[in-house]
C-alpha cells in the first residue's frame, strides 16, 4: 500500500464523515423543531449540507476510480457503478450550482 494510496483514502474518509455529520446535525434541527411545533427550518442550511453532499459523493467516487486506474472502468468492479451513480447525483433534483444559488436567495430573504 503506498502512502499517497493511504492519504487518499483518508481523505476520502474525511469527506464521507463531514457529509454525514452535517445531514444528521442538521435532521437533527429540523426534527426538533417539528416536535417543538417550531415553523423556522433552516432551509439555506438545508440546501448547503445537500450541495456539499453531492460534491463529495462525486469527489470521492472520482478518487475511487482513480485508485482502481482503467480496472474501475469495467463493469466487473463496483466502483464503475458508484461512479455513475455520483455523477447522476450531481444533475438529479437540481445541481449543486442552482441549489447553491436557491439557498443564497432564501438566505438574503431571511435575513
Amino acid at each position: 500500500e503506498l502512502p499517497t494510496i493511504k492519504l487518499e483514502l483518508y481523505k476520502m474518509f474525511e469527506k464521507c464523515q463531514l457529509s454525514q455529520v452535517y445531514g444528521r446535525k442538521l435532521a437533527d434541527i429540523v426534527w426538533g423543531n417539528i416536535y417543538k411545533m417550531e415553523l423556522d427550518m433552516p432551509i439555506p442550511a438545508a440546501f448547503a449540507a445537500q450541495v456539499m453532499a453531492k460534491k463529495y459523493a462525486f469527489e470521492v467516487t472520482h478518487s475511487a476510480l482513480q485508485i482502481h486506474g482503467g480496472y474501475g472502468l469495467t463493469k466487473e468492479f463496483l466502483i464503475e457503478k458508484l461512479f455513475r451513480d455520483g455523477r447522476e447525483v450531481m444533475i438529479e433534483d437540481y445541481t449543486p450550482d442552482v441549489l447553491s444559488l436557491a439557498a443564497m436567495e432564501e438566505f438574503l430573504r431571511r435575513y
